[in-house]
This record gives structure tokens, sequence and C-alpha cells, in this order.
């Protein structure tokens, strides 16, 4: 019985809108490349602090 005569408003529903085309390949592409990029600089020895 209380809960119809709370103070809180109820929130509107929001849908969610897929991502723009291609984005989502984007995103797993840069990060191939980061994982990539940090792999081959620690075989060289790039990645090492002196």
């Amino acid at each position: 019985m209380e809960a119809q005569y709370s103070p809180r408003k109820p929130e509107p529903v929001q849908t969610r809108i897929p991502p723009r085309r291609g984005l989502v390949k984007i995103r797993i592409f840069k990060k191939l490349v980061s994982k990539v990029k940090r792999a081959a600089s620690v075989v060289t020895g790039m990645g090492k602090k002196k």
C-alpha cells in the first residue's frame, strides 16, 4: 500500500541504441593492435625498465 504513495518518481525506460556501424570492429581491432604492440615490445626488450 505504501509503495503507491512513495515520493520517488518512476524512472523512464531508456532503450539501448546499438553502436554505429563498424564501431565494434574498430574497438576489437584497437585492442588487438595494443596487445600485439605490447607483446612485440616485450619480445624485443623495449619493455624493460632501466
